[in-house]
């Protein structure tokens, strides 16, 4: 049974799995968002996935002061461009 209580991109979220902050930082956001159900959808990570269905930058933090509509633009950027490259 899947758990309703945390956010659910964590398998694929880099501020989760600790690959882009610190130990203390990544347990701060993780206890102030990720695994508080009332809280991750305040996230402009997972806001912006639910946007756009496209991987967030991976500079986005949780609190980012970035509107979602502007990280959005940010990862269309970078899909388009992974797309270039891979072609």
């Amino acid at each position: 049974m899947k758990n309703e209580s945390i956010c659910p991109r964590t398998k694929f979220c880099p501020v989760f799995k600790r690959k882009i902050i610190s130990e203390a930082t990544g347990k701060e956001y993780r206890k102030d968002y990720c695994l508080v159900e009332t809280n991750f959808p305040s996230c402009k990570r997972y806001q912006s996935f639910l946007a756009s269905g496209l991987k967030t930058p991976r500079y986005i933090l949780p609190d980012s002061s970035l509107p979602v509509e502007e990280i959005v633009e940010e990862a269309k950027k970078f899909a388009a461009h992974n797309t270039q490259a891979a072609s």
